[in-house]
């Protein structure tokens, strides 16, 4: 069986990443048409699934943990590559105003930011704070739909399994004691 972190995490964030160079390139060139490609909401949606798939399949937490940073990194770092370069290489449409992307720097930090420093704001910073907000979203459709399972479903058998004082040791099971 495939890692759940590569399947449902790092290829569909890599996609994610070459749909925002798309929505970019739309952007620039065709801004009317740009309007139509929602790269957030198509990953919001990605991981409010894979969330319901992983729970449904007993993962733990931590492998959503993983699985949420495979997926936000690449996604993430392609949006701040975005923002940087639209600041950078000062982006406009072709009626020659600037793109939604440096607009939104500007306003957000101002004329005198390096584009560095939006990428790892955009990029870097976002992929913790998506990462994070993931977890609340693992917690709250847990808390909703799958009550009756632990929320980290493997890690909670594997702590009862280390504190229990009745359950047989390793050594015992492969004793047969």
């Amino acid at each position: 069986m495939r890692s759940p972190v590569v399947v449902y995490g790092l290829i569909p964030g890599l996609i994610a990443a070459a749909l925002t160079t798309v929505r970019a390139w739309l952007e620039v060139n065709h801004p009317a048409s740009a309007k139509f490609l929602s790269v957030n909401l198509i990953g919001l949606a990605w991981v409010l699934c894979v969330i319901v798939v992983l729970l449904r399949r007993g993962e733990s937490l931590a492998t959503w943990v993983k699985t949420s940073l495979a997926f936000h990194i690449p996604y993430r770092l392609g949006q701040g590559a975005v923002y940087a370069l639209a600041l950078a290489q000062e982006w406009t449409k072709p009626d020659g105003s600037p793109v939604r992307y440096r607009l939104d720097v500007l306003k957000d930090f101002g004329a005198d930011m390096s584009p560095l420093k939006v990428f790892l704001m955009a990029g870097v910073m976002t992929s913790v704070i998506f990462t994070v907000i993931s977890v609340v979203l693992w917690y709250l459709v847990w808390a909703i739909a799958f009550r009756r399972r632990s929320p980290v479903a493997s890690d909670a058998a594997v702590m009862r399994a280390a504190f229990d004082p009745t359950a047989p040791k390793s050594r015992d099971r492969m004793h047969g004691a």
